[in-house]
Order: structure tokens, then sequence, then C-alpha cells
């Protein structure tokens, strides 16, 4: 078995093996931001990996609202002297429930981070060494600038698909996924599950044939038990 790394695999480079069965899980990439001035920018990701390390004043753009942003911003809030977080929903982070908020927002706020939420970011603009941000709101016709040294955007990410549609059309199935393995896997997980549910629901029924025997009793006389039997 041999194992090549910090390579971006080419479809001539796969077809050269020769090989019976080939298994693309490529992970995935962050996308660019589309407005104007998206090249100035830097990914959550290339902050995240340490690619880039975070400015002095920072704008943190959140577009996917899960996780990543929130972990981006913490890593930023304990370099930046300056760190405003903006996102175009009315609430930050939309895809992180309240339980796994609390923690980031006790990170954050020691810092002083700045949260604004229901603005847009249109466009980036160099000048000299310094950024100009031009940030719009749909609720307001009035435009606002801000001044950085960096734009951190997280735009989401997506898988890159060029290796897989490179060699589809070479492969016998013609790059079908096998639901019916999927589907069996599933299958098994979910029986597992089952047998868990099962379980538990037995050590309750044996708790309460008991008379309300705690866990930790049961468990106990059931250890008794079993060395009973091998003795």
């Amino acid at each position: 078995m041999t194992f090549r790394s910090n390579i971006f695999t080419e479809a001539d480079d796969v077809l050269v093996l020769a090989p019976d069965i080939v298994i693309v899980a490529t992970g995935e990439l962050p996308v660019a931001p589309a407005f104007a001035g998206g090249a100035l920018t830097v990914s959550s990701c290339g902050i995240l990996s340490g690619d880039f390390a975070p400015g002095e004043s920072v704008r943190l753009w959140d577009v996917a609202g899960d996780q990543a942003s929130l972990q981006t911003a913490v890593v930023i809030a304990g370099v930046a002297a300056r760190l405003e977080f903006i996102n175009q929903e009315r609430n930050i982070a939309s895809e992180v429930m309240g339980m796994n908020l609390t923690p980031y927002l006790r990170a954050l706020q020691p810092h002083g981070g700045v949260f604004t939420p229901a603005h847009i970011l249109e466009g980036v603009s160099q000048y000299c060494n310094a950024l100009t941000c031009r940030i719009g709101s749909e609720y307001t016709n009035v435009p606002m600038t801000r001044t950085v040294d960096q734009v951190v955007v997280d735009n989401g990410a997506v898988p890159p698909d060029d290796l897989y549609f490179a060699l589809k059309p070479t492969r016998r199935n013609k790059g079908l996924i096998g639901y019916d393995a999927l589907r069996l896997v599933r299958d098994i997980q979910d029986r597992r599950a089952a047998a868990l549910a099962l379980e538990a629901g037995r050590i309750e029924r044996r708790k309460i044939d008991r008379g309300g025997t705690s866990g930790d009793e049961v468990r106990h006389q059931s250890s008794r038990h079993t060395a009973q039997r091998q003795s």
C-alpha cells in the first residue's frame, strides 16, 4: 500500500494506476465571495488552518451562519485589537442553536467583539495597506463603510468535483453511488440502536421488579451473579 499526500490528484494520476475501484473523497474547499474585491478577502478556513494570521482590525462577514464562523471569530478575537462580526440574518449564526452559541459568546465578549446583524458586505476595495468595506442593509438605503486591515469571509464550502466528473465517463458504473450498500450500513446502525434501546428498557424493568433498585445496585448484583456462575 502506498500513501501520497499534499498533492492535487488529476484524472491521469488515477488512470495510470489502472485501479479496480476508485473512491473519491475530496473534502471541501471554501467558496470565494462573488462581490467586487472578493480576492482581497481571506476565508475562514485560511484563518482556522493557520495559513493566514489574523490582522489587527478585522471584519468577519458570515454568510454560512454555522459554527465555523464562530470558531474563526474566537481565533481572531484572541489576537486582533478590533473585531466586528457582520451577517445578513437578524440573528447571528442562525444555524447554531442557543446552548452551542453560549460558550462562543462567553469567549468573544471579553475581547470586545462587536456584532452587526442584518447587514450585508457588498464589496471591498484597497487603498495602500487599508481595506474599505462597503456595507448595506435590506432595511435601509443608508450605506456604511468600514476601514480595516483584514476582511475574513465565511461563505461556506463545496467539494471539489473536478476529479469525480473527469473519471466518471471511464468508470464501469459511470460514477453511480451504491445506495444499496449505504442502506445496508444504515440498517445495521439502526439495529444496533434498537438493541441498545431494548437493553435500556430491560434494565429499567429489572429495576422496577426489584423494587426501584438503583442502577449501581443492579450493576453490582449483576457482577455478583456473574462471579457466582464463574465459581
